[in-house]
Formats: structure tokens, C-alpha cells, sequence
């Protein structure tokens, strides 16, 4: 199962989407999806976020990752830095429109996937068993 933790906004920034992540907070420049990037994601294309620094007045701006309409159509998907993000697609086009001022941007999150197997090792051991305090059991 996948958990969606809220980690931010993501928000227009003239022509551009700039996504505001809160756990970036110092991390040094801005996520950027470009303007003509922005119309290639909503047209279904994989597109480049780069991270924009400013630094006096030198800009630098780098890879920081990519994003992409999701395997349904419903979302956008960013990979940055490692982990994996989304928004909700229609909040998205609302933001580029300029109807709404920022889309809800989640980290999706891996659960643990518990092993049967293990668990009833662990009971043959003497451990509890997988069906305690149910009203009925198993056997």
C-alpha cells in the first residue's frame, strides 16, 4: 500500500510552476517546472524539474528531477531527490489557468508489506498468533 503525507505546494510562478516543498526548507533555490515544460506535462509529456539558485547576481540552475501525468491521468507524479510525489492533475490545470492559487503537492510513501510467512514462524515459536483477539479463529 502507498500512504500520501502532505509535503507541500505547488504553485505559478509567472508562466512556470514552482513546487514549495516542506521539508526542503533552506535546501538552496526553487523547484521549477518551466513554462513551456508546464504545457508539455498538462499535454501528457515527461518533463525536467530543475532546481533554480540564485546566488548575487549569478543564476545556476540544475537537474532536480522529473515529473509526469500518472499511470491513471488523474495526477501528476515528481520524482525529486529520490522520493516520490503527486498532485492531483485537475488542481494543477486550475494553478496554470490561474483559477486557483496552489495545488496540494503529497510524498507517497511505501507501507511495509508484512510477510504471512514470517508472522507464523513467529507463533510456531511461541509467539502470538496471527488471529489473536478475534472473536473467531482460524483452526
Amino acid at each position: 500500500m502507498t500512504q500520501f503525507i502532505k509535503a507541500g505546494k505547488l504553485e505559478r510562478a509567472h508562466s512556470a510552476l514552482r513546487i514549495v516543498l516542506d521539508n526542503q526548507a533552506g535546501a538552496g533555490g526553487d523547484l521549477v517546472i518551466g513554462a513551456a515544460a508546464a504545457r508539455d506535462l498538462l499535454a501528457g509529456r515527461t518533463v525536467e524539474i530543475s532546481r533554480v539558485t540564485v546566488r548575487g547576481d549569478q543564476v545556476s540552475i540544475t537537474y532536480a528531477g522529473v515529473a509526469r501525468a500518472s499511470t491513471t491521468g488523474r495526477g501528476v507524479v515528481m520524482h525529486i531527490a529520490g522520493a516520490r510525489y503527486t498532485s492531483p492533475l485537475s488542481q494543477v490545470r486550475a494553478v496554470v489557468a490561474g483559477t486557483r492559487a496552489a495545488a496540494l503537492v503529497s510524498q507517497m510513501v511505501d507501507e511495509a508489506v508484512i510477510d504471512a510467512d514470517e508472522v507464523r514462524a513467529q507463533a510456531q515459536q511461541g509467539g502470538r498468533r496471527i488471529d489473536e483477539g478475534l472473536a473467531k479463529t482460524f483452526a
